[in-house]
């Protein structure tokens, strides 16, 4: 399996990612029922929010997201930062693009900046 960062944005000081996921051809021939070619989306959560990223279910009401959250902490090249994420390898998201992924994280940033309107932290400058 392959997975290659596909988009990158910094949007209101906020991180966003978009992963693309492509299966191997032995993958492809053990799996004919099911699309393995599936995106991730990640959007930084800062720390004036007022959400724990690692608690990500907790906000799956508020923050909406393809396919649900499903994905709370760092990534690998961002390790001081925390994102909520999400996946699109669910039954009935076949065919889902880049576009729909990137759509995706800018609902959910928008999501974010509206949580930590009503919920989040003063900064503490």
């Amino acid at each position: 399996m392959a997975w290659r960062t596909c988009y990158t944005a910094t949007v209101n000081g906020r991180q966003i990612v978009v992963r693309h996921r492509t299966p191997d051809p032995d993958e492809m021939a053990l799996h004919l029922s099911m699309s393995l070619d599936w995106y991730t989306g990640y959007v930084e959560v800062l720390p004036t929010d007022g959400i724990d990223a690692e608690d990500y279910e907790r906000y799956d009401s508020e923050i909406e997201a393809p396919g649900g959250l499903t994905f709370g902490g760092s990534l690998n090249e961002y390790p001081d930062q925390q994102f909520l994420g999400f996946d699109t390898a669910h039954w009935g998201m076949e065919g889902y693009t880049m576009a729909d992924a990137i759509n995706g994280t800018a609902k959910m940033q928008r999501d974010i900046e509206k949580y930590r309107e009503q919920h989040g932290k003063e900064s503490e400058n």
